[in-house]
């Protein structure tokens, strides 16, 4: 069931505006984060920065859909619509798919059937990576939803995935036993899987290159898998900075990759060729937290205007008058 809260924009702590030469510009991270506070209502928002952590804005998502019986918000994309987040109901156990897009306006999706982990978006399709029981009482892992009809249909069968991502017309998915499975977006059918074997070690998410390489994380380190599951590179983060990377999004276009954390509160931003990479606090302030991350790509030429704060967050995208 697809239910609407419309956002006012009264409370606006912050307008940035910028025009941008857009041929050398990455783009932008947007953070999924939920705060260490100590406490049983521990903020919750989507902030939006530059690679190298400038800040631009954020939106508190649990105070935006009123409800603050949500479990913690989790993974997050950006999609035709606008950007998305999953989340659970602690009381009723189910899970929400929220979205907010350029019209200032909230929506959320009741999927009862659903233990979201991971989400991607692509055209009016969000794909939610998790275990779901379909309509013909069959456990599934993935959740294709519709935004433009409030339907959504079912992948990967008698499976349970940790994450998910897309990649042209395939998505892939990562299972609890480091299974990779390659999925057709057209047919809906398995094309090819791979497991991910090194030293025995369990893998949390997963990202694809335009070249089908796998870009994997174990605890504190980033591998390079090949198409075919050989190992081809790896980067280890410091632990003190990223103890648990819990999220990967990687931009084909630039190669930038921008991976979430557990606990530490921070993003790790690398590259496809894993040389070296940087780290930003996502959090507000000296705060830890959970971080998923999105890569929100910025077309060329372009004007992107924001307006971020308390109770809003908008990202408009349009052509730069001739």
């Amino acid at each position: 069931m697809k239910k609407n809260v419309l956002v006012a924009f009264w409370a606006a702590l912050l307008t940035f505006v910028c025009v941008m030469p857009l041929k050398a510009t990455p783009p932008l991270v947007i953070a999924s984060v939920n705060e260490f506070t100590g406490g049983g209502n521990a903020p919750q928002y989507l902030s939006v920065s530059q690679k190298d952590g400038t800040f631009l804005g954020k939106t508190d998502v649990e105070q935006l859909l009123q409800y603050r019986a949500y479990q913690p918000v989790s993974d997050v994309a950006f999609g035709t619509y606008g950007f998305y987040t999953c989340m659970k109901g602690a009381a009723d156990g189910h899970t929400y798919v929220a979205w907010l897009d350029s019209e200032d306006q909230w929506s959320y999706y009741d999927l009862p059937q659903l233990a979201a982990q991971s989400i991607a978006a692509k055209d009016n399709h969000v794909y939610i990576g998790g275990s779901l029981m379909g309509s013909d009482s069959k456990k599934y892992g993935i959740a294709d939803l519709d935004v433009e009809t409030d339907t959504f249909d079912v992948l990967a069968p008698n499976s349970w995935v940790k994450d998910i991502d897309l990649a042209g017309d395939f998505v892939y998915a990562l299972d609890h036993d480091n299974v990779v499975s390659k999925y057709s977006l057209t047919t809906q059918q398995i094309v090819s899987s791979i497991t991910l074997n090194l030293n025995g070690n369990t893998f949390d998410s997963i990202a694809i290159d335009q070249t089908g390489s796998i870009f994997a994380s174990s605890t504190n380190t980033l591998y390079k898998f090949l198409g075919n599951g050989v190992l081809a590179d790896s980067l280890v983060i410091d632990r003190n900075l990223a103890s648990s990377i819990v999220d990967i999004d990687l931009d084909s276009t630039s190669g930038l990759i921008a991976c979430g954390t557990r606990y530490s509160g921070n993003v790790v931003v690398t590259d496809v060729f894993l040389d070296s990479y940087t780290t930003f606090k996502a959090t507000l302030g000296s705060a830890n937290g959970d971080v998923y991350v999105g890569l929100l790509p910025v077309p060329e030429p372009t004007v992107v205007m924001g307006v971020f704060g308390g109770m809003g967050i908008l990202l408009m995208l349009r052509k730069r008058r001739s």
